[in-house]
Formats: structure tokens, C-alpha cells, sequence
């Protein structure tokens, strides 16, 4: 049914035991999926031997070190043995309600894209995955979704052969996402947003193994880079034209929010008219949206901080 497929980092430090935690949990997804590591991390071939998963070690990768993500969708559509493809990252915990939203969404469109927005576990810790109600006690310890994670991706599910020609973009930095909603609409697919139907929980840690350190995650070389490939052509969850709910699939509500997102849209499609709605999406984002979002996360925050 699914291949999930990942580039983690090294595991060592926090990362070892937030690595293992995502990986234990996908190897527990029912059908069991097949499972691809790619690149040579220190420790991936030792917990591919550890966990069942299959390491793909022949992935490109730049002067960092950093995979390409061209490289890493053409091993994935190459070694996957399901016809249907999971891209996230190597921090995310799953829980069994991705394989039933997989299905759902597969049985009313051929070609689709489905993500979805995270939640945040901000003190990951070691999972006893032999307790029956591990995925209870977790949920009690995850804040969000937060408006600030629209832009963010890291669960994409998709046919194989879906994307055709894929840019050569850094893996895991800023604008890779947000282009890859913007093609997902250019080819005519149907971008789903299953954020209230799949629980994809983001396990808090630091950035200092970005080239440039913590500081350089959102302006380094890297993410100048994927900007420039991208060429604003830059959409968050709001476009998806689809959500997946407990109900069904059914187009999103109407929102003001979801309007300057329609004309991020109109923007990205046509880059010489769309600059007056670029700029209207600017201004209202920075006065109005923008605050609007950092008070409601910071509320979220608070009241997860207190049931923690």
C-alpha cells in the first residue's frame, strides 16, 4: 500500500532517540509499509539492520552534505514496491489513521497529493511502544496544529511517477514545500489537506546541524538557494482545494485567510499580473493575518504548556 521514504540525520544526540521514535512508528502502520532511508548518516545503515528499514546510501547530496530532493524522489519512485508514496521527515511520529486516509483519499482521485499540518511534542521522549495506549498518553502531550505551520511540510503522500521533471532542491530547507503544493496544483492533481483526519506529531529539537547553525536555518546558502529555484512560486496549506475530514473528503470553508491564500494562488500562477496581489497578500499578511496567527499559537501554546 506505502513506501515511506526519508534522508534522517545522524543518530547521535537528541536526534538518535527522536529518529527512532518516528521510525518505531511508522514500522507499526498497518499494512506494514515499506520503509527507505536514504543517505550514509552515521548510524542509518546500524538502525536500518535494527528496525527493518531498507537503506538507500547512493542518494546525491551537496558540498554540506545535504541530500538533493530531485535524488531522493527518483531512488523513492526506483526501489518503492507500493504504489503510493510517503515523503516526511525523519522527526515525524505517525499513528494507524494515515493507511485508512491513504485509501480514502486514493479511491476518489488518481492523481493527488495529501498533506497535512503537524502537531508539536515539545519534550520527545523515549516511547514504550508495547503500550497498547501509547498514542493516547501522547496525544494528552502535543500542542496545534499552529498557524504558524502552514508554510511547513513534512508529510506528503503521492502516486509513484507522480512529479515528472523535479527541480534540484535542498532537501529539508525553506521554499521546497511551498513549491511542491504550487506543483502539485500546476499538474492538475488534487492537493488535499488531511490535517483533521491524520495526526502527524513534529518532535521539538534544535538546529545546530545546519550548516551555518540554528541562526542560519532561514537565510543560509541553502535556503537562498531553494528561494531562488522556487521563484516565488510559493503556496501554504490554505490552497489545498480539498480537505480530508472524520467525515470525508469536502472542499475547505470559506475564511478571509483562505482568500489572501486564493490570491498567493492567482499570484503564483501568473508571476508578471500577480504582483499587485503579491503585494496585497504582504500587507495584509504582516498586518493582520500575521499578528492574528502569533496570538492564537502563543494561546495554543499556553494551554499546552499547562496540561504538560
Amino acid at each position: 500500500m506505502l513506501t515511506i521514504f526519508t534522508a534522517p540525520r545522524a543518530f547521535t544526540g537528541e536526534f538518535d532517540l527522536i529518529q527512532r521514535n518516528a521510525i518505531m512508528s511508522w514500522t507499526r502502520l498497518h499494512p506494514r509499509p515499506q520503509v527507505l532511508l536514504m543517505g550514509h548518516e552515521p548510524g542509518t545503515a546500524a538502525v536500518c539492520a535494527q528496525l527493518g528499514a531498507e537503506h538507500v546510501p547512493e542518494v546525491r547530496v551537496n558540498e554540506f552534505g545535504t541530500p538533493f530532493a530531485d535524488s531522493m524522489i527518483e531512488l523513492a519512485d526506483a526501489r518503492a514496491r507500493h504504489p503510493f508514496l510517503l515523503w516526511i521527515a525523519t522527526d515525524t511520529i505517525l499513528y494507524d489513521d494515515v493507511i485508512p486516509a491513504v485509501q480514502a483519499v486514493s479511491r476518489c482521485f488518481r492523481r493527488f497529493c495529501m498533506i497535512a499540518g503537524r502537531y508539536r511534542l515539545p519534550h520527545p521522549a523515549p516511547i514504550d511502544f508495547d503500550d497498547a495506549g501509547w498514542q493516547l498518553k501522547l496525544r494528552a502531550s502535543v500542542i496545534g496544529p499552529l498557524l504558524d505551520d502552514l508554510s511547513a511540510g513534512d508529510f506528503f503522500v503521492f502516486p509513484r511517477f507522480f512529479w515528472g521533471r523535479f527541480p534540484p532542491f535542498i532537501e529539508g530547507r525553506s521554499a521546497l514545500d511551498g513549491w511542491m503544493l504550487f506543483r502539485a496544483l500546476e499538474t492538475g492533481a488534487a492537493l488535499v489537506d488531511a490535517t483533521p483526519a491524520v495526526m502527524t506529531i513534529h518532535q521539538d529539537h534544535g538546529y545546530g546541524h545546519h550548516p551555518g547553525g540554528a541562526a542560519d536555518r532561514l537565510t543560509g546558502a541553502e535556503t537562498r538557494y531553494n528561494v531562488a529555484l522556487a521563484r516565488k512560486r510559493l503556496l501554504t496549506r490554505d490552497n489545498a482545494d480539498w480537505m480530508l475530514t472524520p467525515n470525508g473528503l469536502r472542499r475547505p470553508p470559506r475564511s478571509f485567510r483562505r482568500h489572501v491564500a486564493w490570491c498567493a494562488r492567482y499570484a503564483a500562477f501568473h508571476p508578471r499580473a500577480g504582483w499587485p496581489l503579491r503585494a496585497y497578500r504582504f500587507m495584509v499578511e504582516r498586518l493582520i493575518l500575521g499578528p492574528a496567527a502569533a496570538r492564537a499559537d502563543a494561546s495554543a501554546r499556553r494551554a499546552g504548556a499547562r496540561m504538560i
